[in-house]
């Protein structure tokens, strides 16, 4: 399939849809893409219409790598600088409660193994970490096939993947993260427990051939920041 015959400059509605799943660098992936006149639906936040008629490009990222740089992006935002304190109720206090993604984890679930910290609810919802993988990709997957999907790029191999799809070199700047994390075995164990609906999103995305075998050995790797 030619991805750039999709991505043309028609004056139509766009063929295709970028998954914008958050976190992930897409918004590196958006300004090289308009910066050569690609034209493209973007979808971001919120939940996914499975269209028939529509291709889907998606942009991922390792589940726990994610969920590290959402919590301390939020946590940057939220508490640190305190630009957006008061733009998701809650959020604030929750973040300082825990202060840092390694105490968060580590409280996800009681000693006996019980959800106690479920993000899609209300109570305790965290921007970007409410927001998984499988709240983007889950219709795509379940209604969908491999014949909709015309392109998966992944954070970690970003710059290889727009090479390979779109002879793009990439130029734009992707924001790393500068704090030193390190995750205890308990913080590891519940982040590989929760994310598994998004670890099983990967899986399905390689047992459909759309990922290379550097970008599955980096996205399912369960062994990060230890």
């Amino acid at each position: 399939m030619n991805v750039l015959n999709l991505l043309g400059n028609s004056k139509k509605e766009p063929k295709q849809v970028f998954v914008h799943i958050g976190k992930c660098g897409g918004s590196s992936v958006i300004e090289e893409f308009k910066k050569h006149g690609l034209k493209f639906q973007e979808k971001h936040v919120g939940g996914l219409k499975f269209r028939r008629q529509k291709q889907y490009g998606i942009i991922i990222r390792n589940p726990i790598s994610r969920f590290v740089s959402a919590f301390n992006w939020r946590y940057l935002l939220v508490v640190e600088k305190q630009e957006q304190k008061d733009l998701f109720k809650g959020e604030y206090e929750l973040l300082k409660k825990y202060k840092d993604v390694n105490n968060l984890a580590e409280h996800i679930y009681d000693e006996n193994g019980n959800l106690v910290l479920d993000f899609k609810h209300e109570d305790y919802y965290i921007h970007h970490i409410t927001e998984d993988i499988h709240f983007y990709l889950e219709e795509l997957l379940k209604k969908g096939s491999k014949k909709h999907i015309s392109y998966v790029l992944a954070t970690e191999t970003l710059s290889e993947d727009l090479k390979a799809q779109f002879n793009i070199n990439l130029t734009s700047h992707l924001k790393k993260n500068k704090k030193q994390i390190k995750l205890s075995e308990l913080a590891l164990n519940n982040l590989v427990k929760y994310l598994e609906k998004d670890f099983e999103c990967i899986e399905t995305l390689n047992a459909m051939g759309l990922l290379t075998d550097k970008q599955y050995q980096n996205l399912s790797n369960k062994t990060l920041f230890q």
